[in-house]
């Protein structure tokens, strides 16, 4: 676990306090290359993701992790303060997607927790490196609060992930070629039915499904940041088919690239 961590890279990319009305976000459904974190300061509301129901109310910190499809709803007026950040361990794996932690975590004292939001948002007004560096922190110290909150179980199976590093690290530096599941083995040292088997039980899926679903994930980024065009984008993580990517890129974010994209305007926390 300490050496996951040690590779931990953050970056704080917005934050602001919204003021939902009721219905807030319409029951839309969102899918986005980065992570968000909510804190309630009064009212309350409800996310959905993960196939899980997580009520937003006063008293706990939540996140969605990037890549992750999620709908919101609050009941009446919410006053919401939010961050969209990226965290990532081991080259580019999503920090929460490779803990498997919970995606809420105590956080009992208002008055502490409304303190460090108000200081995050006077950082960004302030435009100062040295406020950038304490704001940076700030966005770890709420995120450790989640990885304290991970279980026995969530744990050993970080430990377990840690023997694929050089194999993660290997899929990161490649995915804009082709990858086999016989390279994958070999980055591994082990034989590729045997490191099929052992990838598939600790990651939830075959080596060559992460190939795919990491090549999306990048093509997320990718879509989020430019304005390139999808040939372009598609080649870039790897598909000389844009319609192969396309249908790719449905089946594992659940938009199509096109409508992904067009999230970037959405007035959505």
């Amino acid at each position: 676990m300490d050496y996951v961590l040690s590779t931990l890279t953050t970056r704080f990319l917005s934050a602001s306090r919204t003021l939902c009305k009721r219905d807030w976000a319409g029951g839309q459904t969102y899918n986005n290359a980065f992570a968000r974190l909510y804190w309630i300061d009064s009212g309350e509301g409800v996310v959905y993701h993960h196939r899980r129901k997580f009520p937003l109310r006063p008293g706990r910190l939540y996140v969605i992790p990037a890549h992750t499809s999620s709908r919101y709803f609050s009941f009446g007026a919410m006053d919401l303060f939010w961050a969209h950040f990226t965290a990532q361990v081991l080259g580019g794996l999503d920090l929460f997607a490779f803990l498997g932690c919970d995606y809420q975590a105590p956080a009992p004292d208002h008055a502490a927790m409304r303190r460090t939001w108000d200081r995050v948002l006077e950082t960004l007004r302030e435009g100062s490196p040295a406020g950038e560096l304490e704001r940076d922190g700030l966005l770890r110290q709420m995120l450790s609060r989640f990885v304290a909150g991970a279980d026995a179980g969530q744990l050993r199976r970080t430990r377990q992930l840690e023997r694929f590093g050089e194999v993660f690290a290997f899929i990161e530096a490649r995915l804009a070629g082709p990858i086999t599941l016989a390279e994958l083995a070999e980055v591994a040292h082990l034989q590729p039915t045997y490191f099929s088997n052992l990838f598939s039980r600790h990651m939830r899926m075959p080596p060559l499904r992460y190939v795919s679903r990491r090549r999306v994930e990048r093509a997320q980024g990718l879509l989020w940041q430019s304005d390139a065009p999808l040939k372009e984008i598609a080649r870039a993580v790897g598909f000389d088919d844009v319609s192969y990517f396309s249908r790719v890129f449905r089946k594992v974010a659940g938009v199509s690239p096109g409508r992904f994209r067009r999230q970037k305007t959405l007035p959505v926390p």
